[in-house]
């Protein structure tokens, strides 16, 4: 039992993605009891949906999303829980926190990714890791590609949440397919996220023979992105999830492609034999999201997960 909880408190998650929101109950032990799947499609329409479901089945002790962004994740700004410039069409200036507002006592928001991060840091891959400075990466690739970090129990932002999927990354020689990411083109984001692998290749990445020379660009530019979290915050995890992460042979290749490209500069994290071995999926699968958006909105009112 979570010790802030009693044994009928309830909290409500709110997982929302470019495809789809995921709205959750969970009981006192942060176990999904229920969940709904909703399609992500215009603002009003989308979040009403959400607000009638939890509606439904209140009253929780607290509240916390996590969305995709980039939105404004610092409590107290006056924009606090608003999409800012999403590639996603539509939803730019969306006020997601204000749509669900006067359903708990207090509402957490976070980015999707940063929720998961957490989740897995206190709950999942990061179990083992140091627990004030042990720090745990989690990387998503499917409708956008997003990177969120937790140390110890806490979430690690700057200015905002991080925007890691759109950093450039070194093209392949052979890789003459346009990006598709309409601020920049050929970032991370716009060569190796779900959508940009279908509109590159004509299909979805799993789709795809293992011979494709999708499945080999794909990892190399993902496993760069590796490279660079390591060097910038020497995780003792990378949790690699997401859609596209679910293709065959994928989390593998990525691994040693990852340990290849460090060229043996950093020793492997601790418990470790290899760098590779620190490149896992998410041990809470698919809960990873909503059980961290619920651990967000414990954070608001103000009591541990």
């Amino acid at each position: 039992m979570n010790r802030s909880l009693g044994p009928d408190d309830r909290v409500a998650a709110v997982e929302g993605g470019g495809t789809k929101f995921v709205c959750a109950v969970l009981d006192g032990d942060l176990r999904v009891a229920e969940r709904a799947v909703i399609p992500t499609r215009e603002p009003e329409a989308t979040l009403g949906a959400v607000r009638a479901w939890l509606l439904d089945r209140g009253p929780f002790r607290a509240l916390g999303v996590g969305c995709f962004g980039p939105a404004e994740t610092r409590a107290g700004r006056p924009d606090y829980g608003r999409l800012l410039a999403t590639p996603k069409p539509g939803w730019a200036g969306a006020d997601v926190l204000g749509a669900l507002s006067g359903l708990a006592p207090r509402t957490g928001f976070a980015s999707d990714v940063d929720a998961a991060a957490l989740a897995e840091g206190r709950r999942g891959a990061g179990r083992g890791l140091d627990p004030d400075s042990g720090t745990l990466a989690y990387v998503t690739v499917g409708t956008g590609i997003g990177v969120g970090v937790a140390r110890g129990s806490s979430i690690v932002t700057g200015e905002g949440h991080f925007e890691m999927g759109h950093v450039g990354v070194p093209r392949g020689s052979h890789d003459r397919a346009g990006g598709a990411c309409p601020f920049h083109g050929d970032c991370l984001e716009g060569l190796a996220a779900g959508p940009s692998i279908a509109k590159r290749w004509g299909a979805p990445l799993s789709a795809l023979p293992r011979d494709h020379e999708a499945h080999r660009l794909v990892a190399g530019y993902l496993a760069e992105l590796c490279r660079i979290l390591f060097l910038a915050h020497r995780p003792g995890r990378i949790v690699l999830g997401g859609g596209v992460m679910k293709t065959d042979g994928l989390l593998g290749t990525v691994a040693a492609e990852t340990e290849a490209r460090l060229a043996g500069y950093l020793p492997p994290p601790e418990g470790c034999e290899g760098v590779a071995d620190a490149l896992v999926p998410p041990e809470l699968g698919d809960d990873a999201g909503v059980v961290g958006a619920a651990l967000v909105g414990l954070g608001a009112l103000g009591e541990a997960g």
